[in-house]
């Protein structure tokens, strides 16, 4: 399924996914659950654990289809109160390819400051990403004459505006090779 945000710039959707339409009515486990289903992608029976190459990772984002167990994942894990931001070390430039990457930024109406959210993503060669943002789903992105990262925030930013938000403040964390499960940083 093949969806555009602008005319001439492809922004392919893997698989929706809304955290909001298993979270109906708040309550205690609502807030700050995109964390927490980070952690369950890249987590054990996440999709990325451990995807070996970047072709497998796309695959495994459009054959993702347990989302009612990353929801009582994240859940579960929110209620212990476990810390949300993972120990990975911050990247400043270029996205390396064939990794695996937490992105926090802040979105909303506008953007508070400092961040409120978290996405995952996969680079591959070039400006090859696919990412999941827990109020979206799965996509890939390309973007011409840019970069993987500069995609990722366009397209983000872009899914936010067209609900009548944005997003801002964006950070980037160097989680692992695709070709390894470990280490998880939380």
């Amino acid at each position: 399924m093949n969806s555009q945000l602008t005319t001439d710039m492809p922004l392919t959707t893997l698989r929706t996914f809304d955290q909001g339409s298993f979270l109906l009515g708040g309550g205690p486990s609502a807030r700050g659950v995109c964390y927490y289903m980070c952690n369950f992608i890249e987590g054990d029976k996440g999709p990325w654990r451990q995807p070996g190459t970047y072709e497998a990772a796309v695959e495994s984002a459009v054959n993702f289809t347990n989302g009612i167990a990353m929801i009582n994942f994240a859940k579960a894990q929110n209620l212990r109160g476990l810390p949300q931001l993972g120990g990975y070390a911050h990247v400043a430039g270029a996205l390396e390819r064939n990794r695996i990457y937490r992105i926090e930024y802040s979105h909303g109406s506008p953007p508070p400051g400092g961040v409120n959210h978290e996405a995952i993503a996969v680079t591959g060669a070039g400006d090859q990403i696919t990412y999941f943002e827990p109020n979206f789903g799965f996509f890939e992105a390309t973007l011409a004459n840019a970069t993987n990262r500069e995609a990722f925030e366009h397209y983000v930013r872009a899914q936010y505006q067209a609900i009548g938000g944005d997003a801002a403040n964006f950070a980037y964390k160097n989680v692992r090779s695709i070709t390894r499960s470990a280490p998880n940083g939380w």
